[in-house]
Parts: C-alpha cells; sequence; structure tokens
C-alpha cells in the first residue's frame, strides 16, 4: 500500500545547517535550517529552527489508514509545486448528492502540507462532481483538521473524527446547494470586489454549457460556472486554485447568509 500511496511524491525532506559568508569567511547561521530534497538536493526552503519538519509520506500512510477504516475503494493523485505538496483521496464510490435531480458525485478528502511553514499540515474535504469534475471547496471549513509544524501529530484524533467529518461534509454540501438551488443570481458588482474581469467572463462563458446540466439560471448554476473556469484553468497553480475556490465558498456563504 505505501507505495500506491505515495508513488509520485516519494522523496525525503533533510534538515540542513545553513552557513553565511562574512568577510569570506563561513560561519553558522544559527536558528536556521535549509530544507533540502534528499533526491535531487534541492533547497526548498530556509526555516527557523523551531519548525519541524512532518514528512508528507507519513502524512499520506496516515489519512490511507484511516480512510481504510470507512472504505479501500478510492484514489489517490498528487500535485507538487515545490516546497508545496497537494494530494487529494478521491472515494470512488459514487455519492448521489444533490445537484441535477441527484447527480453522482464524489467526495474526497485533502491532504496540504507544506516545507517553507507557509502552511501547516491540514486535512480538508471536497465535493467532485462526477459529470463535469467540477470541484467544490471551503462552503464546511471549520471541519478542516490541521496540525501546525511545531505541535505533536495525534495519529488518534484523525482516526476518530474523520468519518464524523465525512458524514458533517454531507451534510454540509446538501445545505448549501438547497440554500443557492432557485435564488437569484449574484450581481456583478458584488462578484467584482472579489474576482478579476478575467474569471469573471471565464464563468460568463462556462454559464451556458452549465445550464444545459442545470436546466435553470440561478445561484447554483453561477457558482458551478466558477468552480468551473477555477478547476479546469491550467494556467494558475493549486495553491492559488485553492484560495480561488475558498473566496469563492466564502462569498456565496456571506451573500446568501448560510452558516458555516
Amino acid at each position: 500500500m505505501v507505495d500506491v500511496i505515495t508513488k509520485d511524491v516519494d522523496f525525503a525532506v533533510r534538515e540542513k545547517p545553513v552557513r553565511v559568508s562574512v568577510g569570506g569567511k563561513y560561519a553558522s547561521a544559527d536558528g536556521y535550517r535549509a530544507m533540502v530534497r534528499q533526491d535531487t538536493g534541492e533547497i526548498l526552503a530556509i526555516n527557523g529552527s523551531r519548525y519541524k519538519t512532518v514528512d508528507h509520506r507519513k502524512n499520506l500512510i496516515l489519512v490511507a489508514k484511516a480512510l481504510g477504516k470507512i472504505t479501500t475503494d478510492f484514489t489517490v493523485k498528487h500535485v507538487v509545486e515545490n516546497a508545496r505538496i497537494f494530494s487529494r483521496f478521491t472515494i470512488e464510490s459514487d455519492e448521489i448528492l444533490p445537484g441535477v435531480g441527484g447527480e453522482a458525485s464524489r467526495i474526497a478528502i485533502e491532504s496540504y502540507n507544506s516545507y517553507d511553514g507557509s502552511r501547516s499540515w491540514e486535512i480538508g474535504f471536497s465535493v467532485w462532481r462526477k459529470i463535469c469534475s467540477n470541484g467544490m471547496y471551503g462552503f464546511a471549513r471549520e471541519l478542516s483538521l490541521r496540525k501546525q509544524h511545531t505541535r505533536a501529530l495525534k495519529t488518534e484524533t484523525l482516526v476518530k473524527n474523520l468519518g464524523q467529518a465525512l458524514v458533517a461534509y454531507k451534510k454540509a454540501y446538501v445545505e448549501f446547494y438547497e440554500a443557492l438551488k432557485g435564488k437569484k443570481m449574484i450581481p456583478d458588482e458584488n462578484l467584482e470586489k472579489t474576482f478579476t474581469a478575467k474569471l469573471i467572463k471565464s464563468a460568463r462563458d462556462s454559464f451556458q454549457r452549465e445550464i444545459r446540466i442545470t436546466k435553470e439560471e440561478d445561484a447554483w448554476t453561477q457558482y458551478n460556472s466558477f468552480t468551473r473556469s477555477i478547476t479546469h484553468d491550467p494556467k494558475i497553480s493549486e495553491q492559488y486554485r485553492q484560495e480561488l475556490h475558498k473566496q469563492l465558498a466564502s462569498l456565496f456563504l456571506g451573500f446568501y447568509n448560510i452558516a458555516k
């Protein structure tokens, strides 16, 4: 199982001492450590000495073991962007969640980690519409489980809470859908306060494709127009993609007064 779960991200990151040149002589930079990929020798980041390396491979195995207590029918995909690693465990059994008269969707567990201190190790969730592979995030952020790099990992917390969090996330998705379905769309002036003109135009272009699926000009179709544009844009980084999804969910949650 280890080889399958860690495929494409099976590399170690080691802490190395940092030295600086002072007057032609090298001196140790006390309080700092370099994060170095062992397979390539690439320096990923310079962190303070309080930073504790969290091996992403151990995180992935931990998630797989916890998820394995719920289902063994899942796939794993990874994206590596310099010092950041994004991994998605997609539960392959279809969930009949609301959307288009009961469309098939899949729940995914998202594992985020970084070696530059930009984010703690975090477990989040997303829903993926099977009909168009649109990803939906952020409408239940309180369900995320986080671990700071300076704190001890509590394995039992993840194993104990994962099943409960998945159930709660499905419930949050249903509530989110019901709050948007049939509602008037968010006006352009509100969208322009959050998103670029380029993204808004892309979502408008996607709207015609989405409406062929949803059959209704409403906030749910508008939301999915944006998720389609964000999910399928190959030019943006995974980090920025995640931020856009969260901004999108936050906008819709606030505009329609949906309790998070």
